[in-house]
């Protein structure tokens, strides 16, 4: 069974990288069998994920039914996305709409850290980071991000981008780990989740579902301060 439900999200989106693109927390609902990257089911962007584009490793991240791969497909296809939009300008109004197609789908769509199952188990979280750090695209010639586009960067420009955008993305998880590997944040953030899959991610104001979720969020920031004042 594939790891990641990717279904449209409703409530607005938390910012993934506020200097380089904004990307929604996506609650991913359907959780999938963790094992070696050699015996996973429907994750064809591992046979080479430095050359696929960012599309591809959403797909292959939504066939996966390995939780560690999948969550490693999906990373890798943000970091390519928010590079490969940077660095590549539509030639047309016809790739303006392609980009807005991919921006749309990671925004709205791919854009989480994973099942938090993942950031409770300390060896599978490092071996994520392990296996983001070591990445690395494959050189320009040849590669074509999904759309037509009207300059190239340099070969120094793209990577500088892209270990922007990794650096950032791995300070994120390093951030989203700390919070769910605590025990007590955890419990508020599960609560939390469970008024809003009930509520399929919109909530009435004022309803009792609406007043304990804000009650719930103010208790997950209080742990956020005092997570923040112990580091």
């Amino acid at each position: 069974m594939p790891v990641f439900s990717e279904t449209l999200r409703r409530k607005p989106p938390t910012p993934f990288c506020a200097r380089l693109l904004p990307i929604v927390l996506l609650v991913v609902v359907t959780i999938g069998v963790a094992g070696p990257a050699s015996a996973s089911a429907g994750c064809d962007g591992l046979d080479d994920p430095t050359t696929a584009t960012p599309g591809k490793l959403f797909d292959s991240a939504s066939r996966c039914d390995s939780m560690p791969d999948a969550v490693f497909l999906l990373t890798i296809g943000q970091i390519r996305a928010i590079t490969d939009l940077s660095a590549f300008p539509a030639k047309s109004e016809a790739d303006e709409a392609l980009i807005g197609k991919l921006y749309e789908r990671m925004y709205y769509r791919m854009g989480g850290s994973g099942p938090d199952e993942l950031y409770r188990d300390d060896a599978l979280y490092d071996e994520l980071i392990d296996r983001i750090r070591n990445w690395r695209p494959t050189d320009l010639p040849g590669y074509e991000p999904g759309w037509e586009y009207s300059s190239t960067p340099s070969y120094q420009e793209y990577y500088r981008k892209v270990e922007e955008a990794k650096a950032f993305r791995l300070q994120q998880l390093a951030s989203y780990y700390a919070l769910v590997s605590d025990d007590e944040y955890f419990e508020l953030k599960v609560q939390a989740d469970e008024i809003l899959k009930r509520n399929d991610n919109t909530l009435v104001n004022g309803s009792p579902d609406d007043d304990r979720y804000s009650e719930l969020a103010r208790a997950m920031n209080e742990v956020k301060r005092r997570i923040r004042d112990d580091n």
